[in-house]
C-alpha cells in the first residue's frame, strides 16, 4: 500500500503544480507578472512544492531503479537539474529596472524590497549610457514592432556601443540588460537589468541532458521497430 501511494505522488505533485500555475497565468493577466512572482512563484509554499516534486521523483527514480534503463534515467535526471538551476535562479539572481533618458549614464539599478517597491538601488560593475533610442513601427505607421536603445557600455575594458532591443539583449559582466519600456515622448528608455550567474548555465545544462534523453529514446525506438520488421 505504501509503494503504491510513494509511487502516485509525484503524479499527484504534477496535477497540484499544474492548477497552480494556471490559477498564477490568470492571476498575472488579472493582477500583472510582479504581483504573481511576489505571491505565488516567489512563494515559500510554492518552491516547496517543487521541492517535494524532486524528492518524489529522486525516490521514484530509486524504487524503479531507472539506472538500468539508461535514457529514461537521463530523461527524468534531466527535470531534476532544471529544477536545480531554477532554485539556484532564485537563491543567487539579481534582478532590477534601470531607466535613462537620452544623453545620460549611470552604473545604479533598482530593485524590489519585500513589499514589491523599487525603493532600493545596487551597483553595476559598469557604466550605461543611452546615445538614442527610437521606436520602429509596422508597415501602417501605427503599431509598434520594435524599441531600440543604442547604448555605450563602459566597463573596465573600455567602451563598446551596443544595440538593445525587444530581439536583443544587452551582456556585460554576465549581466543580461533587457529592452522592456520607454517614455512617452520616447526620449527615454526603460530596461530591466538581470544577473543570474549559476542558474542559467545549470539550467541549460537540464535543457541538454532532456534533448540527450529524447533523441536517445527515440533512436532505441526506432532501432527496435527495425529490428522488430527485420525479424517478422
Amino acid at each position: 500500500m505504501r509503494s503504491s501511494v510513494s509511487s502516485k505522488l509525484p503524479f499527484v505533485l504534477v496535477f497540484f503544480l499544474v492548477v497552480c500555475i494556471a490559477v498564477a497565468t490568470i492571476v498575472e493577466n488579472h493582477l500583472g507578472t510582479d504581483y504573481a512572482l511576489q505571491h505565488i512563484y516567489g512563494a515559500w509554499w510554492f518552491i516547496a512544492l517543487w521541492g517535494l516534486l524532486a524528492i518524489a521523483g529522486c525516490w521514484l527514480m530509486y524504487k524503479r531503479k531507472l539506472w538500468k534503463r539508461l535514457p529514461v534515467f537521463i530523461l527524468h535526471l534531466s527535470f531534476l537539474v532544471i529544477l536545480a538551476g531554477a532554485l539556484t535562479t532564485h537563491i543567487t539572481s539579481k534582478r532590477g529596472m534601470l531607466h535613462l533618458r537620452e544623453g545620460e549614464a549611470t552604473r545604479t539599478y533598482w530593485v524590489k524590497n519585500e513589499q514589491g517597491l523599487y525603493i532600493n538601488t545596487q551597483e553595476l560593475p559598469f557604466y550605461l549610457a543611452l546615445r538614442d533610442f527610437e521606436v520602429l513601427y509596422d508597415a501602417d505607421g501605427i503599431s509598434h514592432s520594435d524599441y531600440v536603445s543604442h547604448v555605450v557600455l563602459s566597463t573596465k575594458n573600455g567602451q563598446e556601443e551596443v544595440t538593445i532591443s525587444m530581439n536583443n539583449i544587452g551582456r556585460a559582466d554576465g549581466f543580461r540588460i533587457y529592452q522592456t519600456s520607454f517614455d512617452d515622448d520616447e526620449q527615454g528608455s526603460v530596461f530591466t537589468v538581470s544577473y543570474d550567474p549559476w542558474g542559467t548555465g545549470i539550467t541549460y545544462a537540464g535543457d541538454l541532458l532532456l534533448a540527450l534523453s529524447m533523441i536517445w529514446t527515440s533512436l532505441k525506438r526506432r532501432i527496435h521497430n527495425s529490428q522488430f520488421i527485420i525479424h517478422n
